[in-house]
């Protein structure tokens, strides 16, 4: 995750450490990702406020993206520019682990976009907002409208298969929340 990158915590004594400390999210950078959220679990809020109005297709494009950019041959380079005393069986470990999780990119994508979609955040603006809450038969579709605007800044469907709870801030201003259909 954001905060260690390509991480190595063995042994019994540290990983019960790092579970009395509440770091039990930090696991060995391996090819698999056991659990999305808790292994990001640093940088989720961060994700959930900002990616609440995303559709899944957006973040298959972005790793389809990075997929296309960060090629094998792009991960050998880079490995390569390491001092020859850092070389050995740790780097060729993380190259193999890289590769894998790249390999996998489009599923841990999927994966961690369903993740978000159980709780998404989102946040109005300073102005004059109005929330326009719609419950239909398939889940919530959700509109704010910045200010006298037209057209909303935010507009999304929320499917009530897949998501939980959604959390609604207005922010500053006389905010106003309109509500149709039943829960």
């Amino acid at each position: 995750n954001r905060g260690h990158s390509f991480t190595k915590a063995e042994g019994f004594l540290l990983k019960g450490l790092l579970g009395m400390l509440g770091l039990d999210f930090i696991e060995n950078y391996n090819g698999k990702i056991k659990n999305v959220k808790k292994f990001n679990s640093l940088g989720y809020p961060l994700d959930m406020a900002l990616t609440s109005g995303c559709d899944e297709n957006e973040w298959l494009y972005q790793a389809q993206f990075l997929i296309s950019k960060i090629t094998g041959e792009v991960i050998e380079n880079a490995f390569g520019q390491l001092p020859e005393e850092l070389q050995g069986d740790d780097v060729e470990h993380l190259k193999l682990s890289l590769k894998e999780r790249l390999n996998n990119l489009d599923k841990i994508a999927s994966k961690y976009y369903k993740e978000l979609q159980k709780t998404p955040s989102i946040a109005a603006s300073d102005l004059n907002d109005t929330f326009k809450i719609n419950y239909t038969s398939s889940g919530v579709h959700i509109q704010i409208y910045k200010g006298n605007k037209e057209v909303p800044f935010f507009d999304h469907n929320f499917n009530k298969k897949k998501t939980q709870e959604i959390w609604l801030y207005g922010l500053g201003g006389d905010d106003s929340f309109v509500i149709e259909g039943e829960a």
